[in-house]
Formats: structure tokens, C-alpha cells, sequence
């Protein structure tokens, strides 16, 4: 069952986010990492080198026999262990993983804003759960795949991007009190 290891997580993130920011909030990052992420090399930008990365890496873990007893602990452990399949081990190599990828994309959030701020992507971790979900990936089970993540994030960008421009095409006509992003957030999060 998913939701202990959920429910262990959240407060524990949040201890450590004050921990860290317990002298001071925020940050500086050094104008090397942040203009050489947003800059281009060989014509392209930056970033498409770093997802193009990732993409290969998710297919060779993907068709490796490690992603094959992936996708077996996740889909039924007992019968992996039948199958002489250690599942305890597949699970903290499979948690290995999603810790490099989760770390990879914290470093790329942190070179695209400029802030060495731990709060940052405070606001992103209930929407990434959303997004996996929407994708079709069950996080009791195990089923699921990256497309499918990759298409719910997707619709929740559509779904955002909708809401923020069709409200502010609304607050042009209307005078009223409550412009900015704040009042956007609560629509979006409630679709």
C-alpha cells in the first residue's frame, strides 16, 4: 500500500526544507550554471540535450532485464519472488532511479529560475502526483509508464494554460479586485 510511504514523505520533506533554510531562505546560483543552461550548444538549446539524455537513459533502463523486473515487482511482487525475483531489491534500485531522475530535474528547475531557494518546487510535488495520476499510472500497484506520465503532465499544462489565459481575457472585462496569479492557482487546482 502507497500511502504510509506518502504519508511519511510529506512531513519529512518539509523538516528538511526548514533545516535547510534555517539561517536564511533563499539563495544565489552562479551565473555559469543558470547562462549556460539557458544558452545553446551546437545550435540547439541546452535543456533538449538534457531531456534527450534522460529519454535515452528511461529506454536503455527500460529494455535492460533491471527494467523487465521493474515492471514485474510492480505489477505483482509475490509472484517476482516466485519467479526468483528479490522484490525488496528491485524497489530501492526502482526508488534509486526515480531519486536520480527527481534530483536531475530539482537541478534543472534550480539553473532555469536563478534561486537557490529550497521552496521552490515546493508547490510541484501534489501537482506531479496529479500528473502520474492522470497519465494512468496507479501508484498502488506499480502500473504504469513514462508516456503516460509524460501525457498527463501535458494535459495538465493545456488545463493550466487554459485557465490562465481565459481568465485573464476575463479580468480585461470585468473590473475586478483579484489579478495576478493567485487567484488563477485555486481555479486551476480545482479542475
Amino acid at each position: 500500500m502507497w500511502s504510509p510511504r506518502i504519508l511519511g514523505l510529506c512531513p519529512m520533506m518539509s523538516k528538511v526544507l526548514h533545516m535547510q533554510s534555517w539561517p536564511t531562505p533563499g539563495g544565489t546560483v552562479p551565473r555559469e550554471i543558470y547562462s549556460r543552461y539557458g544558452g545553446f550548444s551546437i545550435g540547439l538549446p541546452t535543456p533538449l540535450f538534457i531531456i534527450l539524455g534522460a529519454v535515452l537513459l528511461w529506454m536503455y533502463i527500460d529494455h535492460s532485464r533491471l527494467g523487465v523486473r521493474i515492471r514485474a515487482v510492480g505489477g505483482n511482487p509475490r509472484n517476482a519472488f516466485l519467479s526468483n525475483i528479490k522484490p525488496e531489491r528491485i524497489k530501492l534500485a526502482a526508488f534509486t532511479i526515480a531519486g536520480f531522475f527527481t534530483s536531475m530535474a530539482g537541478l534543472c528547475l534550480t539553473a532555469f529560475t536563478a534561486s537557490g531557494d529550497p521552496w521552490i518546487g515546493a508547490p510541484y510535488s501534489l501537482k506531479s502526483m496529479a500528473t502520474v495520476i492522470l497519465g494512468g499510472c496507479l501508484f498502488d500497484t506499480g502500473w504504469g509508464n513514462v508516456g503516460g506520465a509524460v501525457s498527463g503532465s501535458l494535459f495538465f499544462i493545456i488545463v493550466s494554460n487554459i485557465v490562465f489565459f481565459a481568465y485573464r481575457k476575463y479580468s480585461q472585462y470585468r473590473c475586478c479586485p483579484c489579478h495576478g496569479n493567485s487567484w488563477t492557482n485555486p481555479r486551476h487546482d480545482i479542475i
